[in-house]
């Protein structure tokens, strides 16, 4: 198990998943659950932390927005 350190607009909290993707869907099950706005999740207990995020590629230009 990886854990990982979900960011929303108001709070943050710790989740343990298998994976990236098990992480993802634990943090936004639970950000529609308590009805808060999701922003980020860092997995920290890596030997180099990295973060994920939601963003939107915009076809035409190519430009990324994140969510």
């Amino acid at each position: 198990m990886n854990e990982y350190k979900v960011y929303t607009k108001s709070n943050w909290w710790r989740i343990e998943a298998d994976d990236d993707v098990e992480a993802m869907r634990k943090a936004l099950w639970f950000c529609y659950r308590d009805d808060e706005e999701f922003v980020k999740i860092v997995r920290e207990n890596y030997h180099s932390p990295y973060t994920l995020r939601i963003a939107v590629i915009d076809n035409k230009t190519f430009e990324s927005y994140t969510i």
